[in-house]
């Protein structure tokens, strides 16, 4: 599946490049994607010219310490100023006349935004060698709770026999949500207990979410038979805190893919397809060095 969509907002380009002409610092923001997902990360990209004819230095000491501000304007009209005393993602940077650059950093490293709804963003800068603070416009986001297209609650087998047999065993939920962006539909995996989140896999674009398969096996691993186009098959397996274990690509033969389920074992198993041979069924995506922090 896709990983992290690349945005490239052509109105954003257009406001940067149109800054007005006495600004000794140019600034914009935006984000990898306008709808998220409760709890998912949210990676902002400031984007930063320098037309102050000096060059700027964010570094520790009182000559050099220019600084970012970043205001969050929630549901309910509740406020999110950031960063307060903690580390600066501008700290360290060097811009030199006429430079443009860009800086990278997720939200959730300095707030938490634990609630659904519309939040309005923007930011704005300082620094002593300018006369003046500068401001990006505002840009706004959603973050939903999605639509739950599949959920299972599973046991976690004791593989050890480390726990007494007659306590009950620790249980887990997988559960499959669709988030619609525009004309796009995600699909997001997570994994989670009644006490804490593990993972949270954005699982890329979908199309109609019937054809999606689920099977959990004996070891309450799940398995996932994911259609990527009309001919081709993503099939992944997941464990019970979210880490991938298995991924292979099947494209249609005379029948398309299926799981199967042993009813006496519990094994899950793949009948039907072929292995697809990347190259010539399909384009393989190479992954982002983090794959936590997307290419914008």
């Amino acid at each position: 599946m896709k990983y992290l969509t690349r945005l490239v907002s052509a109105v954003a380009l257009g406001l940067f490049a149109a800054a007005e002409c006495a600004a000794q610092l140019a600034m914009d923001i935006d984000f990898n994607r306008s709808v998220f997902l409760l709890n998912e990360p949210i990676y902002a990209r400031l984007r930063l010219r320098n037309d102050s004819g000096r060059t700027l230095i964010f570094g520790e000491s009182q000559d050099l310490r220019g600084r970012l501000q970043m205001e969050i304007v929630g549901p309910n009209g509740r406020r999110f100023r950031f960063p307060g005393s903690g580390p600066n993602p501008l700290q360290g940077l060097v811009l030199r006349e006429g430079q443009e650059r860009e800086v990278v950093f997720e939200l959730g490293d300095y707030v938490t935004l634990d609630r659904t709804g519309a939040y309005r963003i923007y930011a704005y800068a300082g620094h002593p060698m300018l006369t003046e603070e500068f401001r990006t416009p505002d840009r706004r986001i959603e973050i939903t709770e999605g639509l739950s297209l599949w959920k299972r609650t599973v046991g976690i087998p004791d593989l050890l026999n480390t726990e007494q047999q007659s306590t009950p065993a620790e249980t887990r939920t997988y559960e499959l949500t669709a988030v619609r962006d525009g004309r796009e539909k995600r699909l997001y995996l997570s994994v989670y207990d009644d006490r804490r989140l593990y993972s949270l896999v954005p699982l890329g674009d979908i199309g109609g979410s019937d054809s999606i398969r689920c099977e959990i096996d004996a070891y309450s691993s799940l398995h996932l038979l994911l259609p990527v186009t009309a001919k081709i098959y993503e099939y992944l397996k997941y464990n019970s805190t979210g880490g991938l274990e298995t991924r292979k690509i099947y494209r249609k033969s005379e029948l398309p893919p299926i799981l199967v389920r042993d009813p006496e074992t519990g094994v899950v198993t793949v009948a039907g397809g072929e292995i697809a041979v990347p190259g010539v069924d399909y384009m393989e995506e190479s992954a982002p060095a983090n794959p936590r922090k997307p290419e914008l």
